[in-house]
């Protein structure tokens, strides 16, 4: 029992739960409006991606890496980081998607197919680079 609740307290199961409602979150955003509302598979997928980065920022830095920043210039370096290395997976999510709907894949399918790439590209850069200042 002892292992189970160490392994629950730590800051990569925690990253998972955050990254498993973040995904979520830009799974939904992207299906209510490519499935709901018939908007082009393209458009969605930045929309949603960029409702997700603004909660990953937020949870990512309260829950799951627990940085405190000294100062406001620390603060924005910190968000600097965050949305740069965030900026840059999701032109590779983006990409990732557009590559599969061409070779005919379903939107939806093609947007599923490039979250795990996408996990593991987010938490290294987070740890590495986004959060790596902690004080």
């Amino acid at each position: 029992m002892k292992k189970i609740r160490n392994i629950l307290h730590t800051e990569f199961f925690r990253y998972c739960v955050i990254g498993a409602a973040t995904t979520l979150l830009d799974l939904s955003v992207y299906y209510v409006l490519v499935e709901i509302f018939r908007y082009d598979p393209n458009i969605c997928n930045v929309i949603s991606i960029s409702a997700s980065i603004m909660f990953a920022y937020v949870a990512n830095k309260l829950f799951v890496f627990r940085t405190h920043c000294g100062s406001f210039g620390a603060l924005l370096l910190e968000i600097a980081k965050f949305w740069s290395s965030r900026i840059g997976t999701m032109f590779l999510e983006i990409g990732g998607v557009f590559v599969l709907t061409m070779l005919g894949w379903d939107g939806f399918a093609s947007k599923l197919a490039t979250q795990i790439v996408i996990f593991v590209a987010n938490y290294l850069l987070s740890k590495f680079f986004a959060f790596r200042g902690k004080e």
